[in-house]
């Protein structure tokens, strides 16, 4: 059995090792032209620059001679770089330093310590993401187990009603629309939150108002999440419940006098485990590239407005170590959802031929 579910993990393991490959590698491919021309633009501006503070064209006879000397030391620098090889001979080298975290340098964005290195400005904003999403998603998980499966033991009542329908009006809602509704009501027409941001400007000193400030600014991106996302939730456990509450296995324990607590929240929820464990893993992939819209929305500093700002300054390095660490993330992300999967699910361990391994 421990052998089966090793070799299960290993091939997910070598799966996942080819998917952040080529994800980084077509990434390259897709901005290997843009990037070329932006770094030679770059370096003839910063050759002009020199050659003008220095006042290097007094030496020179005619205008075309100090071009044509220009033009030289523009050429020198660029081959110095290696940039005068076509990027698609020199993407090899690119996609070895980008595996090894060599992520350059931005060209527009720094990090809140005054970093221009991509790796740091990253490594910045993962936990924002972190923070908001997981706490969102913690949240998000115990309510759904507990709706659901209460729902799914009165199927027909009201309240069964109420979640199959804020689980279709759930899905009808735009993330967008709900964050801004919500800031209208609670950031402006009654002032209680903050419109934006993760900490009050300045930010307190002391660690335990701090943690209440960051509390207090997550209030409301939680809440969107929520309203968009619960009722959605509920209903699938719901449904997944209903039909495992018509199993014999289940007949048969409450034949034997086994409580109804323990029959829907242990016998039920335990088979309904593997499927609500993919929905997590989905879950736990929008924790680390964060809700694009419900950060740009509440001005959140974490992956998805850093994303946002890389497009509209095209930064590309930082579009780039984006895409990269949010591969990573996502593919390890699955990958322990995998392992959870295997030890939840015996069909997992399930050789071909059907032996058990």
């Amino acid at each position: 059995m421990a052998s089966g579910l090793g070799r299960y993990l290993a091939l997910r393991a070598v799966n996942s090792i080819i998917v952040i490959v080529a994800v980084v590698l077509l990434t390259l491919i897709m901005f290997g032209p843009l990037v070329d021309q932006q770094l030679k633009a770059q370096i003839e501006m910063e050759v002009r620059q020199q050659i003008l503070k220095g006042g290097a064209f007094g030496k020179y006879k005619t205008p075309e001679e100090a071009k044509r000397a220009m033009q030289k030391a523009i050429e020198e620098r660029i081959k110095a770089l290696g940039l005068d090889k076509p990027w698609y001979i020199r993407i090899w080298g690119d996609l070895w330093r980008t595996l090894t975290f060599d992520l350059g340098t931005s060209w527009v964005i720094k990090s809140d310590s005054g970093s221009s290195k991509v790796v740091n400005i990253l490594l910045e904003r993962i936990p924002r993401t972190v923070l908001l999403f997981g706490t969102s998603t913690i949240i998000l998980l115990v309510l759904q187990l507990l709706l659901g499966a209460k729902a799914a033991a009165t199927p027909g009542s009201l309240f069964d009603r109420i979640v199959v329908l804020s689980g279709l009006l759930g899905y009808a809602f735009a993330t967008w629309w709900v964050g801004m509704v919500l800031l209208y009501l609670f950031a402006y027409l009654i002032p209680i939150f903050p419109a934006g941001g993760m900490v009050s400007v300045p930010p307190p000193q002391d660690p335990l108002h701090y943690a209440l400030d960051v509390a207090w600014h997550m209030f409301l991106p939680v809440l969107t999440i929520l309203i968009v996302a619960l009722g959605g939730w509920a209903y699938v456990t719901r449904n997944l419940m209903i039909g495992i509450l018509t199993e014999d296995y289940i007949t048969t324990s409450r034949a034997k006098g086994v409580p109804e607590r323990k029959v829907i929240y242990y016998h039920a929820l335990k088979m309904a485990a593997p499927p609500i464990l993919t929905q997590v893993t989905l879950a736990i992939a929008s924790i680390f590239t964060g809700g694009l819209l419900t950060e740009i929305v509440f001005s959140w500093p974490g992956m998805g407005l850093l994303y946002w700002d890389a497009i509209l300054s095209l930064d590309i390095p930082v579009i780039m170590g984006d895409v990269y660490f949010t591969t990573i993330l996502i593919v390890l992300a699955n990958l322990t959802a995998d392992l959870l999967y295997g030890i939840v699910d015996p069909r997992i361990r399930l050789g071909t031929g059907g032996a058990t391994l």
